[in-house]
């Protein structure tokens, strides 16, 4: 989608920290249509426009389910190992580029096992997922830039049982491998998805799920009490409902806030009336996301160009909600803390808006 932004080269500039993004959802529009070329693979269309529009989403989804399928159409290329290992260090070099300091990816291996039609193992997977990150922080490093990144492995409701049951041993399995655990899909009857979560719980694993994003408000505080999530992916709805969003906000629950994905999968019609500016005002603890930034054709510095030209965010906001962001992680704490002093203190907050107004 195009958005009317003009200040994305000035956020590009900022330290950020980023909690909620999907490997899936990244992988830019070039690699797809080279891998298609490279591995034989059929285009969806004779030229570039109509391959765009398989792609990237050009206006909002019917529902999140049309956005998850433009999604999908991309994760073809997963046939080689080499094809993960690729997108995964171009992913990484893109957000150190964008100065990402702290990147949380999520991918779900079995959807991942599933779309390599048999070819790789969930291990190998994995393996080429590590090599690409590896790669991308090398070669942000000879670019001047660091970064640190850590996976979250997550588990699609919308493929079943089984799938979650082998997702869950997967990722206890490698559990040294994974800082989290995400669960995501169809939000209908949260809790019945007990059986899995307490398993990774008992396993002394974090959670993350995703929740109140296109449905009932209560299932964020299912999440919270029955389901063990420290974090909330999206929580948009909670607006919705004072009690849950009172119990959220005592609980001191991180919301993983993604303003574009929301105006692309119609969850939020209007970008000046996204909740997230309810949130921030009320003391929320946050992070701005870009959830799956290749399918709508943006970069996680457009979501905050848009905050700052709808919603009126600057940088003191925004470097309150990286603070927040990085408090929330799911990465080592030593790691963190270097990290706030070397780029999110207020010390550094000044000497950014001092550098850049200039």
């Amino acid at each position: 989608m195009h958005f009317q932004l003009h200040s994305t080269d000035k956020w590009r500039n900022l330290p950020k920290v980023e909690l909620h993004c999907h490997f899936e959802g990244c992988i830019p529009y070039e690699i797809i249509i080279d891998e298609h070329h490279r591995q034989g693979i059929p285009l969806p269309g004779s030229t570039d426009a109509e391959c765009r529009k398989a792609f990237v989403l050009e206006k909002p989804a019917k529902n999140l389910e049309d956005a998850i399928a433009t999604l999908e159409r991309g994760a073809i290329i997963f046939g080689e190992a080499r094809a993960i290992t690729r997108a995964a260090s171009e992913i990484v070099l893109r957000k150190a580029l964008e100065n990402v300091k702290l990147l949380e990816l999520r991918y779900c291996p079995p959807f991942m096992e599933r779309k390599c039609r048999g070819k790789i193992s969930m291990e190998d997977a994995l393996g080429a997922v590590q090599k690409g990150i590896a790669s991308g922080i090398s070669k942000a490093r000879e670019q001047g830039k660091e970064i640190h990144v850590y996976l979250i492995a997550s588990g699609l409701a919308v493929l079943g049982s089984d799938s979650l049951q082998k997702v869950v041993d997967f990722v206890i399995k490698h559990r040294q491998d994974f800082v989290a655990f995400d669960l995501c899909g169809p939000e209908e009857d949260l809790s019945r998805y007990d059986t899995f979560l307490n398993q990774i719980y008992d396993a002394g694993m974090d959670i993350t799920i995703h929740a109140a994003e296109s449905s009932e408000p209560m299932n964020a505080q299912i999440a919270v009490e029955k389901l063990h999530a420290k974090r909330i992916g999206h929580g948009i709805k909670v607006v919705y409902n004072a009690a849950v969003f009172e119990y959220l906000r005592q609980h001191m629950i991180h919301l993983e806030i993604s303003p574009i994905s929301n105006l692309c999968t119609g969850e939020v019609k209007v970008a000046s009336e996204h909740p997230v500016t309810k949130f921030n005002s009320s003391g929320f603890s946050l992070s701005i996301n870009s959830d799956d930034p290749a399918c709508f054709g943006t970069c996680l510095s457009d979501d905050y160009a848009l905050l700052h030209e709808n919603c009126g965010f600057g940088a003191s906001d925004f470097f309150r909600i990286n603070r927040s962001a990085l408090k929330a992680s799911f990465a080592p704490e030593d790691v963190k803390s270097t990290l706030c002093k070397t780029y999110f203190s207020e010390e550094k907050e000044k000497e950014w808006v001092l550098n850049t107004d200039r």
